[in-house]
C-alpha cells in the first residue's frame, strides 16, 4: 500500500527520544510516549556488540527486584555476545569461520542459524549470513573507495546459505573460505532473550533499546500503544513518521548511517548477497513483530528485497509481522501497518 506524503504536522504529545544505535558511532532515531512521567523502577546503559544499549524497567510485580533483573539481563547479553561474536576468538562463530569444515554449536546458536537459513530461503537470499566475506572486503567503516570488481567476483561463489548444512548441532561448510556473520540477527536474539527473562520474572512494563532494535514489554500506563519515531531517510535529523505498536519489537534498517561517498556515489553497509554491492531497492525498512529475532532478520531481508520482495515475503504467511518500507518513490506499508503508521511529511 502506497501513501502520499503529507505536510509536516506537530505531535501533540510528550515524547521520550530513544537512540536506536546501529553502532557505537552511528544511530537511528526512535521515540516513545512518556510512560507516566515518574521514575523507572530500574534502568541501565551499557555497551555490548559494539552498540550502546539501554534497559528501562517501568513497572514490576511487588515481589520483583528490578535492579537485579536488569543486571541479569546485562549478563545474558554478554553471554550471547561471547558465543556469537565474529571477533572474539573463543566464540562459536569465530571458531566456525576459522575452521576447515565447520564447528559444533550450542543449542541456542544452532537454533538461531537454522532460523537465519529459513529466512534466507524465504527471501531468495536477500538475507544471507554467509555475506561475511563481502562485509570484510567492503569494510564500510574504514573504506574510502569501493573494492575492485574482480575482488567482489572472486568472493561471490562462496556467498550463499547453500554452502551450509547441519548434522545435529554441527554446522558444516563445503568450502574453508565460507564465513558467517550474525550482525543482522544476534542483537535481535539478545533482545528477545532479555525481554523473555524480564517477562518471566515479574516485569510488567519495560523498554529495551539494543541498537536499531527496540523491545517493548506491556503497554503504556494508560493502556495505549507505544509510538516509535522512524527517521526520514532523506533527512535523518528529522522523523518521517510515527509507528504505533504494542508489546513486541521494532527493528529498523537504513542506508543513511554507515556509508562513505566515492566520486559522488554513496555506498552503505547493507550489502546484497547476490550482487556483492550495497542494496539499492530501498532506503529504510521498519519491521514490527512479536519476536525480536524475526524482526531483526526481516528488517534486513526486506531492505535488500525491496518493495516487491517485501510483499512476497509478507504474503507467504510464514512469519507474523508488519512493516513500513521507504524507497526513492515514497513509503509503503503492509496491510496491518497501514493504520498504525502516521506520516509526518
Amino acid at each position: 500500500m502506497k501513501t502520499r506524503a503529507h505536510g509536516a504536522r506537530r505531535l501533540l504529545l510528550r515524547v521520550i527520544c530513544i537512540i536506536l544505535s546501529m553502532s557505537a558511532a552511528a544511530s537511528l532515531f526512535s521515540c516513545a510516549d512518556d510512560h507516566d512521567g515518574g521514575e523507572p523502577a530500574a534502568e541501565a546503559t551499557f555497551t555490548a556488540m559494539d552498540t550502546v544499549m539501554t534497559i528501562e524497567v517501568l513497572s514490576v510485580e511487588d515481589s520483583a527486584d528490578a535492579q537485579a533483573l536488569v543486571r541479569d539481563c546485562i549478563d545474558i547479553v554478554s553471554d550471547i555476545e561471547k558465543r556469537m561474536s565474529r571477533t572474539l576468538e573463543d566464540s562459536e562463530i569465530y571458531k566456525f569461520n576459522h575452521s576447515e569444515k565447520g564447528a559444533l554449536l550450542s543449542d541456542d546458536t544452532a537454533w538461531l542459524i537454522r532460523t537465519a537459513l529459513e529466512i534466507s530461503e524465504l527471501s531468495d537470499r536477500a538475507f544471507d549470513i554467509t555475506v561475511a566475506p563481502l562485509v570484510d572486503l567492503w569494510d564500510i567503516k574504514n573504506a574510502q573507495a569501493p573494492p575492485a570488481q574482480e575482488d567482489i567476483d572472486e568472493l561471490l561463489p562462496i556467498v550463499g546459505y547453500d554452502h551450509l548444512s547441519f548434522d545435529g548441532n554441527f554446522l558444516f561448510k563445503d568450502d574453508p573460505r565460507v564465513m558467517i556473520d550474525l550482525g543482522a540477527a544476534a542483537k535481535g536474539y539478545a533482545l528477545s532473550a532479555a525481554c523473555r527473562y524480564l517477562e518471566e520474572n515479574g516485569v510488567l512494563c519495560a523498554v529495551l533499546n539494543f541498537g536499531g532494535n527496540v523491545g517493548f514489554i506491556g503497554k503504556r500506563s494508560d493502556g495505549s500503544d507505544w509510538r516509535v519515531g522512524i527517521k526520514d531517510p532523506d533527512s535523518p535529523s528529522s522523523l518521517s513518521g510515527i509507528y504505533s505498536v504494542g508489546s513486541g519489537a521494532v527493528s529498523v534498517s537504513g542506508d543513511y548511517e554507515r556509508y562513505f561517498v566515492f566520486e559522488g556515489v554513496r555506498y552503505h553497509h547493507i550489502l546484497s548477497p547476490q550482487s556483492g554491492y550495497p542494496a539499492s531497492l530501498c532506503r529504510s525498512c521498519a519491521v514490527y513483530c512479536a519476536d525480536a529475532v524475526v524482526a531483526d532478520m526481516l528488517s534486513t531481508a526486506l531492505f535488500v528485497a525491496g518493495k516487491d520482495g517485501a510483499e512476497k515475503i509478507y504474503s507467504s504467511g510464514r512469519f507474523d509481522f508488519e512493516y513500513v518500507i521507504f524507497t526513492d518513490d515514497g513509503f509503503y506499508t503492509s496491510p496491518g501497518a497501514s493504520d498504525s503508521y502516521e506520516p509526518l511529511k
